[in-house]
């Protein structure tokens, strides 16, 4: 089966040869971003494994997902960003901003309940 025979040549191919639009050199991403084409194919690769992993995660239940450092709020805020990010990366962000907050508040706590000891 062919490019022609899907339609796929006639679409896409043969408008911008038609227009005369200057195709993207050879290697590089058809979008002129100046990104090699293997980059972009790669990057591609680990946003849709990214979003494979969030759809997984959706299907965990709160609790789980408690385990884990994430909430369920997470997972949707997750799902709203643009779809050239990996969700995964922003997840992971996302609890290591809340575990050091955490650890953080702990850290003050201790402090003020080791200064009310010595106040005494």
């Amino acid at each position: 089966m062919s490019l022609t025979s899907l339609g796929i040549f006639s679409a896409f191919v043969a408008p911008a040869a038609a227009a005369n639009v200057k195709m993207p050199a050879r290697g590089q991403a058809g979008f002129s971003s100046g990104i090699p084409f293997k980059a972009t194919v790669l990057k591609m690769a680990t946003i849709w494994r990214g979003y494979q992993a969030m759809r997984r995660l959706s299907k965990f239940d709160n609790q789980l997902l408690a385990d884990i450092g994430l909430s369920r709020a997470d997972i949707d805020r997750a799902g709203l960003l643009p779809l050239t990010t990996d969700p995964t990366a922003n997840l992971q962000a996302w609890t290591d901003e809340r575990r050091k907050a955490q650890r953080d508040l702990v850290q003050e706590a201790n402090r003020a309940a080791s200064s009310a000891a010595h106040a005494l």
